[in-house]
């Protein structure tokens, strides 16, 4: 798979690159206890959208995400949630990458569906509707409020 191929290619640069990044990428911090596996990856894909110029590692992490039990929708919903941190380009490089990865998988893209999701959840909706959707999610969540140095939810 692509991992085989990354793992190839670092080996014609140097025989030992291979295991120096995977010793420390997965070994040292991916292997660390506090984050379970599908929250790193989760994570990772959302970090790698940020930068906006690592599609093959973001398409490999996607895959990965896929594998951990993050569904197609929550996939999306992480690029989605990335253009308003990182930029409408940087989410749709990322939308790219969410494309190969459902491919490669498998999985049906979640406009597709049976139920359009893709339009009820995505920037296709009239601006008015998303913004009174989102209005009514932050009136179902408690305030916060300050007590012994910390905020709590009333």
């Amino acid at each position: 798979g692509l991992a085989d191929k990354v793992t190839r290619r670092l080996s014609e640069l140097d025989p030992g690159l291979p295991a120096l990044i995977t010793d420390y990428a997965f070994g040292d911090v991916v292997g660390r206890p506090g984050l379970d596996l599908k929250t790193r990856e989760m994570l990772t894909v959302a970090s790698l959208v940020t930068l906006g110029n690592a599609m093959p590692q973001l398409e490999l992490h996607m895959r990965g995400a896929l594998n951990t039990g993050v569904t197609p929708e929550e996939l999306l919903e992480i690029v989605i949630q990335m253009a308003v941190y990182a930029g409408v380009p940087a989410c749709m490089n990322g939308l790219t990458a969410y494309r190969a990865a459902m491919a490669a998988t498998g999985h049906t893209l979640p406009g597709l569906k049976g139920e359009d999701a893709l339009a009820r959840l995505s920037l296709l909706q009239p601006a008015a509707r998303r913004r009174a959707h989102f209005r009514a999610r932050l009136r179902s969540i408690p305030p916060l409020t300050w007590e012994a140095g910390a905020f709590r939810r009333s």
